[in-house]
């Protein structure tokens, strides 16, 4: 039981960077990587948003937005809403 909880993290860490790249065209993105770091603009804000919401079929409420500081935040943050939708 706890190998799956591990392997479904890992899983959901990796489609959190791949839709992070697909949305903002930064690679080599990691958990502590600042979204400060990659300089988003408003229209790249609402890119990265809408992709992870297209992804994990999810919707982000806009006051959680703001709590997203890190792209740990945003793995936090969409287990979070998967398992509200789940």
């Amino acid at each position: 039981m706890e190998t799956t909880e591990i392997g479904d993290e890992r899983v959901l860490v990796d489609k959190v960077l791949v839709a992070l790249e697909r949305a903002i065209g930064v690679k080599d993105i990691d958990l502590e990587t600042s979204l400060a770091d990659f300089g988003l603009d408003s229209v790249l804000w609402l890119e990265m948003v809408m992709q992870l919401e297209r992804t994990f079929h999810i919707h982000v409420p806009d006051d959680r937005i703001a709590s997203m500081g890190s792209v740990r935040d945003i793995v936090e943050l969409v287990r979070a809403l998967s398992a509200v939708h789940s």
